[in-house]
């Protein structure tokens, strides 16, 4: 079983990260400063509970931010694809169980369309970087969004 094609992707946005990073340190200094220390941060400080809860979560959605990753092989028999840490194994789709797959181009640009999610419609969306998406439609009526870089056969 020969591979046809084979991708990889991670989240590289350098904006997304310089964001990232920027709440991460006014979360930590904050608690730092606030709840460790004792003094108020900022003019109008929050209550100790936002850096308390929020040190920890921002923390923790950098990592998940930093795990995140796409694979996508596409062999004779079937296509697999890993979105993980959501599914940390690969879900195999036999050709057979396929009604229809082609590749589209989209706008990742909208909210709910991010980073595997399509939180206002019955979709998934595997898609982390590209404009270019392979659409699978399987025969059960699921619809799949796999990711793409560039548009390629």
């Amino acid at each position: 079983m020969a591979i046809l094609y084979r991708e990889k992707q991670k989240i590289t946005s350098s904006l997304f990260w310089i964001i990232q990073i920027g709440l991460n340190i006014l979360f930590v200094a904050g608690f730092i400063v606030q709840v460790v220390l004792g003094q108020p941060f900022g003019n109008v400080p929050a209550g100790n509970i936002l850096f308390i809860a929020g040190a920890p979560l921002s923390v923790l959605f950098t990592v998940y931010f930093l795990l995140i990753k796409m694979e996508l092989r596409i062999t004779s028999r079937e296509i697999q694809f890993r979105f993980f840490p959501l599914y940390p194994h690969f879900v195999i789709i036999p050709w057979y169980a396929i009604k229809e797959a082609y590749l589209v181009e989209h706008k990742r640009t909208k909210f709910y369309r991010i980073y595997g999610l399509d939180l206002l419609r019955n979709r998934n969306y595997f898609v982390l970087q590209g404009r270019y998406s392979l659409r699978v439609i399987l025969k059960s009526g699921k619809i799949l969004y796999l990711g793409q870089k560039k548009q390629k056969s």
